[in-house]
């Protein structure tokens, strides 16, 4: 491949191939960035969420009249008051399997939405929320895929408890493992996981008598929620603007509206700007998760540790809303066969609707999931083999512009060689190596252990999940320029 030479001299450029400060860097550290929780607008109010005390039920009845009548409250807003236009709260799925509403007089997770208060003061907001009697009648409820899935099972959603299966081969995966000199076989379970970012959701909405509904809120995708947003409330998209000024942490919880569509019913209905902000524990039950997964991996390998086969069935936990979890579970699936070179790959799952937190993007999107279970069976096969681990994994990964045999299309420049190999040359592998070989005969109390792992994320990944944005560039008349962007920033001075 020939050296790729840039149209100019870069060090005469000074910018390109050049480090940068980061651009907010001075204003975070002397405490003058202003973070949506450090913004006052005047007249604002303070909302507060109700949140289910159970997993799954239907509201009987609800009354709000003693909250409505304690002073300095002012507004309340339940499934009565809401739109019943049905959302799927994250941007990237929004045409698929919308299963949201603002508030419904269904609960289907224990932090689900009730209801929501706006005051004077957030200690107001509090106590009105102490006063909304509620009357459940609760339905049986399914913490895992296994039990959402049973024979007699309540349906979820009207359309049932499974999503969309997700199935995607290449080659004769039953015809080389009936061949493979042995094949493994093991099941492994992922959790769910909260990202806990320092900064809780928080938002503030404002909205005037011309119809403007103003969105502050640390969003990692501004336009998605501007999109959604206007499905829900039916404005025209000229009338609503999201702003993110700036995300005190994210990590893909910071995607999907939470607390967005709440505050702008609250300031709809006061014309006043309405701030929201979770506790943590608020934050915990109402955001977002990594999703939790069981997978089963059959692996087919010859003697000398060439894969000859993998087969992966995932069972999906979407939780109690749809979310992200079809773009998450088919981006999964497209990095199974970006990873090794092997001819005879299956890929199945099975995404499935519980009553549990919903789940959403989180770093990584899937290539957690997808790839500790079968790199932890290849250590696995290279011990009962006897075969040195990293020897076996540049034996098998792919290289540079290999095919993703699902369609002979060319998988990028990948590099997972060279990154085995530094990692090699950082861990001092070698040295670890011997290290752990002289705890097996030192008789000492403690063992030493050496493994390697090595995964895919985003590599071409374009037909599968792409990600796009624009950018417009103004000159100015002192010839400096400004530059807008639809890029959001993920806290990390990418602005």
């Amino acid at each position: 491949m020939s050296e790729h030479r840039y149209p100019y001299d870069i060090a005469v450029n000074g910018i390109v191939g050049h480090s940068r400060p980061v651009r907010d860097a001075v204003l975070k550290v002397t405490g003058e960035l202003k973070y949506t929780d450090d913004m006052f607008p005047e007249r604002m109010l303070y909302g507060k969420v109700l949140q289910s005390p159970v997993a799954h039920a239907i509201i009987k009845s609800i009354d709000t009249s003693r909250a409505e009548a304690l002073k300095g409250v002012r507004a309340v807003v339940t499934y009565k008051d809401a739109p019943k236009r049905r959302f799927n709260g994250n941007g990237e799925d929004r045409n698929d399997f919308p299963s949201e509403l603002v508030f419904e007089d269904r609960v289907r997770y224990v932090g689900d939405r009730v209801a929501a208060v706006a005051a004077d003061t957030a200690e107001i907001a509090e106590q009105a929320l102490k006063l909304i009697e509620v009357e459940y009648e609760e339905l049986p409820h399914y913490l895992t895929p296994e039990e959402s899935l049973a024979e007699g099972a309540v349906r979820i959603h009207e359309g049932g408890n499974t999503l969309a299966e997700v199935n995607s081969s290449c080659g004769d995966v039953e015809t080389a493992m009936a061949g493979a000199y042995k094949v493994y076989e093991r099941t492994f379970k992922v959790p769910a996981i909260y990202h806990c970012p320092m900064e809780p959701h928080v938002c503030i909405a404002s909205y005037d008598r011309s119809g403007k509904l103003n969105i502050i809120t640390p969003t990692q995708d501004p336009f998605g929620q501007r999109e959604n947003l206007q499905r829900i409330f039916g404005l025209p998209m000229n009338k609503i603007r999201v702003f993110n000024p700036g995300i005190g942490g994210a990590f893909g919880g910071k995607i999907d509206l939470i607390l967005e569509h709440m505050a702008a019913m609250l300031a709809m209905k006061t014309y006043r700007p309405v701030k929201m902000v979770y506790t943590r524990r608020e934050d915990m039950l109402g955001g977002r998760t990594r999703h939790a997964m069981t997978i089963k991996n059959r692996i087919g390998v010859d003697k000398d540790g060439t894969i000859v086969a993998v087969d992966m069935d995932a069972l999906v936990n979407a939780g109690a809303h749809t979310g992200c979890t079809m773009s998450v579970t088919w981006a999964m699936c497209g990095k199974v066969f970006k990873n090794l070179k092997c001819p005879n790959i299956r890929f199945h799952a099975t995404p499935v609707y519980t009553n549990t937190i919903p789940a959403g993007a989180m770093r990584g999107f899937g290539s957690p999931q997808a790839f500790i279970g079968e790199q932890c069976m290849l250590n696995t096969i290279a011990k009962d083999l006897g075969i040195d681990i990293f020897e076996m994994q540049m034996k098998n990964v792919v290289e540079p512009h290999d095919i993703d045999h699902t369609d002979g299309s060319d998988i990028g420049n990948s590099r997972l060689r060279d990154c085995l190999n530094k990692g090699r040359e950082l861990i001092g592998y070698d040295e670890a190596v011997k290290e752990m070989e002289a705890s097996k005969v030192d008789g000492g109390r403690y063992r030493i252990g050496v493994g390697i792992g090595a995964g895919a994320h985003g590599t071409s990944m374009y037909g599968i999940c792409a990600d796009t944005t624009g950018v417009s560039i103004k000159m100015n008349d002192d010839g400096t320029a400004t530059l807008m962007t639809g890029v959001s920033d993920m806290g990390n001075g990418s602005t």
